[in-house]
């Protein structure tokens, strides 16, 4: 009896042991789990590896098949993931299933890769709703809990960088025939953090200016007196003006949508800062009489002067930004206030450049 004793304990305690292994029953798909395994796989294929991408697209051909079983397993201590895979198809993919491994068991062999999955540790997992059993006699180990630790996306944020051209309304000139544009350009400096819904900061510089220019000539005969007809006084007066400018603006956007893959972003920024302006108005004045042509001595005169005039504006542009990846354009477009004489101008432009993503 005792030796009966002892081998009926050794089997019932073999028979423990193996359980403890066992964390969960693998049971067959439903269709709803089925189309959702499709969903994933379809939507989100591996490009970097295309043996994945065959091997999926034959596994989905024996599903497609009605021949092949669907198992679904929870994944142990993992709540909210199950394995996925074929009874039978141990890395094989034509009919008929290997009837030693058709068992209604699910093993590493037959599993199926998840192509949208990212960390190597879960390759195997799809989300579920399944949860596994809990077992008795073998409870997972108590886990003390160490420090919380949390990601700060500001401190894994990036930088970017962007470029283009921009234009600028100011005052017209009429004595230079001057229609008030500024040409130039901007570059603006942003730094992105890495979690979504976050802002992205910046600051914008950018460089404008114009030159324009007139001349005319004057021709004066005398009409009177004793040197009539002969005596012609002979001028140019000279009109110049040159507009520089430079701006300082302060960036703050947000991308309001980004498809499943992040390849494509849409966001919208604004861009409000301050315009300092120097307006270089320079006249030139030259005269001289002449009598049959010749120069009278001590009649030409010429006179110049220089004005410049300082202007400081405060303008706001809404940009609305089109990612392509890490690489973005963003069309430009508002006004400027002038503070000197409170009127309002146009200006605009578009920016392309590197803009990285969020995860």
């Amino acid at each position: 009896m005792k030796l009966e004793n002892i081998v009926k304990t050794g089997i019932f305690s073999a028979l423990v042991s193996a359980s403890t292994d066992v964390y969960a029953q693998a049971q067959k798909a439903t269709p709803e789990q089925i189309i959702e395994l499709k969903r994933i796989q379809n939507t989100a294929t591996d490009v970097k590896n295309r043996d994945n991408d065959i091997d999926w697209y034959h596994q989905e051909k024996l599903i497609d098949s009605g021949k092949a079983t669907v198992l679904i397993e929870p994944v142990s201590g993992q709540a909210g993931y199950c394995f996925m895979g074929l009874d039978g198809f141990p890395q094989k993919y034509d009919l008929p299933a290997d009837e030693r491994e058709k068992d209604g068991e699910l093993r590493k062999a037959e599993m199926i890769l998840n192509l949208s999955e990212k960390d190597p540790a879960k390759k195997f997992y799809f989300p579920c709703d399944l949860k596994a059993p809990e077992t008795l006699t073998n409870p997972d180990p108590l886990v003390v809990p160490g420090p919380k630790t949390t990601k700060n996306p500001w401190k894994n944020g990036k930088l970017g960088v962007g470029i283009g051209p921009q234009i600028m309304g100011t005052a017209k000139d009429e004595a230079t025939q001057s229609y008030g544009t500024l040409h130039g350009a901007s570059i603006q400096l942003t730094y992105t953090p890495s979690e979504k819904k976050l802002p992205w900061l910046g600051v914008a510089l950018s460089g404008v200016g114009n030159w324009s220019g007139i001349d005319q000539d004057l021709e004066v005969p005398a009409a009177d007196g004793p040197l009539a007809g002969k005596l012609v006084m002979k001028g140019k007066d000279e009109y110049r003006l040159q507009i520089i400018g430079l701006g300082l603006g302060f960036i703050v956007g947000g991308e309001i949508y980004a498809n499943d893959k992040n390849t494509f972003g849409f966001g919208l920024e604004t861009n409000s800062g301050i315009v300092y302006e120097w307006a270089t108005h320079k006249f030139g004045e030259s005269s001289a009489q002449f009598i049959n042509g010749n120069l009278v001595e001590g009649t030409d005169i010429s006179n110049h002067s220089d004005v410049v005039e300082k202007n400081i504006s405060l303008y706001n542009q809404l940009g609305a930004r089109l990612r392509f990846g890490d690489f973005c354009l963003t069309p430009l477009g508002g006004l400027k206030l002038n503070l000197s004489n409170l009127k309002p101008y146009g200006m605009g432009g578009w920016n392309l450049g590197y803009c990285p993503r969020q995860e």
